[in-house]
């Protein structure tokens, strides 16, 4: 080999080398996709509830009736060995009366107002219900207990004749 030969090697291999041992940083994006190969132990049925919620007249000055309904919760198992507590999420459109977010209707100026354990419902903020699973006498069939009462915003407000409808979304947790 001659020394232009040679000294040409060692340039080509210098770098590589020398970027080896030169410290620095380099950002990797890492991504994982995971799968769940198990299905939930339960579900809630009966997703599009009526809860019996009367007609309101423009004359009625609150407080409107309350109407008691029921969210059941099936699991395949017992889930009492595995979790202490069922957890429920309400999430939805609401709207502020008196003080208090209810469930926004499809009539300006009229909510719904859910209650759980005689306590205001929690609707849109993150917090949850929890139903202890030891409440189950056959460890399969859970029961959230709420009430619905229609709620004006302001109390001699006029609501003009119609049909009104609300929503929610339910997210069933266990702990």
């Amino acid at each position: 080999m001659t020394k232009y030969g040679l000294f040409l090697a060692a340039v080509l291999l210098f770098p590589v080398t020398g970027g080896v041992q030169a410290g620095g940083t380099k950002s990797v994006e890492l991504k994982l996709h995971l799968v769940v190969t198990q299905p939930p132990p339960c579900e809630i049925n009966d997703m599009s509830t009526n809860i019996g919620l009367e007609n309101i007249y423009d004359d009625q000055v609150p407080p409107l009736p309350v109407h008691p309904f029921t969210i059941r919760v099936y699991c395949e198992k017992d889930v009492a060995d595995t979790y202490s507590y069922l957890k429920l999420q309400l999430q939805g459109a609401t709207i502020t009366i008196d003080g208090e977010q209810v469930l926004q209707t499809s009539i300006e100026n009229l909510g719904i107002r859910l209650t759980y354990n005689n306590a205001l419902a929690p609707i849109g903020t993150g917090e949850w219900l929890y139903l202890d699973t030891s409440q189950s006498s056959d460890g399969i069939l859970y029961n959230f207990n709420l009430t619905a009462q229609p709620v004006k915003k302001y109390a001699h407000d006029w609501i003009n004749p119609d049909r009104y409808t609300a929503s929610a979304s339910l997210i069933l947790e266990y702990e």
